[in-house]
């Protein structure tokens, strides 16, 4: 089995300047290593032989930069250069021939801002054991808002996807606890209960997180780690297009898309915030 990997570099790293003014984000450095050397190292453990990076810009730094680590690792590093940003699908169509669609075995794709124990051997092992097209890794999160939520069977099998789920302005709570205590206090006189329901409405409100969090679908979030079958490229042209949006809803109504939980590290790094934190964390 020859297992190649595709790496989303994409874009310019606006978020985490001023780190990226001197370098590409993947090489900007994450608990003393470049993110993206965490990256090939992990899929270099799990028996990749070639990496491809789906690139917009600066891809000749990257490569003066990882062809050593590529040789150190025995992996072949290879580009594929975006003229126009083509989202987190097209990279595939566009590297289709360095992915070798007519090759049966399995390949990796992932976005260059996770940061985890990578697990890829687990993906793969059970990627193979359901023998559909796609699956994906999924994390919890305490805060789904910010993400995309996945709703699955218990098997693993992908129903459906919840985009970013609803939040409720604190204002809006605040004003709802506000006017019910007013209400209480003016028609039944509950004088010796007031301070008790302001300290317990107050006590109420999610100050800290700015929002109110609907958790009726879960939390568990697209982790953005991914092993599919070569078969998958028929859905995706090559234009700009977005694998989340476009494809992966076809693919879960199809039944051709699994999930498997990652109970380990994980952090996207595309943020200034979290990027301080998962270091602090990892």
């Amino acid at each position: 089995m020859v297992l190649r990997a595709l790496i989303l570099i994409g874009g310019y790293g606006t978020r985490l300047r001023p780190l990226t003014f001197t370098k590409p984000k993947p090489l900007v450095e994450f608990a003393n290593k470049p993110i993206v050397i965490h990256q090939i190292e992990a899929l270099a453990a799990a028996g990749v032989k070639e990496i491809i990076l789906a690139v917009s810009y600066r891809s000749k730094a990257l490569q003066q930069e990882l062809d050593y680590y590529g040789k150190q690792l025995g992996v072949k590093i290879i580009f594929s250069l975006e003229t126009e940003p083509m989202g987190t699908a097209g990279p595939i169509a566009l590297a289709r021939k360095l992915l070798n669609e007519e090759d049966k075995d399995p390949f990796f794709m992932l976005n260059a801002d996770v940061i985890a124990h990578y697990q890829f051997d687990k993906l793969l092992e059970f990627h193979l054991k359901h023998g559909r097209e796609g699956t994906l890794y999924v994390t919890q999160v305490k805060d789904p808002s910010r993400y995309g939520v996945v709703v699955s069977k218990e098997n693993g099998q992908i129903t459906n996807f919840v985009e970013k789920p609803t939040a409720i302005n604190n204002l809006f709570v605040v004003a709802y606890m506000c006017t019910f205590i007013l209400f209480y206090f003016i028609f039944w006189y509950a004088l010796y209960f007031f301070p008790m329901f302001v300290s317990f409405f107050l006590s109420a409100i999610p100050w800290r997180g700015c929002k109110y969090k609907e958790l009726k679908y879960g939390n568990h979030i697209n982790a953005g780690l991914y092993v599919f079958n070569k078969s998958m490229m028929k859905r995706i042209e090559q234009k700009p297009t977005s694998i989340e949006i476009d494809i992966f809803p076809v693919m879960a109504k199809d039944g051709e898309l699994f999930r498997l939980e990652l109970d380990s590290f994980w952090m996207d790094v595309g943020k200034p915030s979290d990027f301080i934190k998962g270091q602090l964390s990892c």
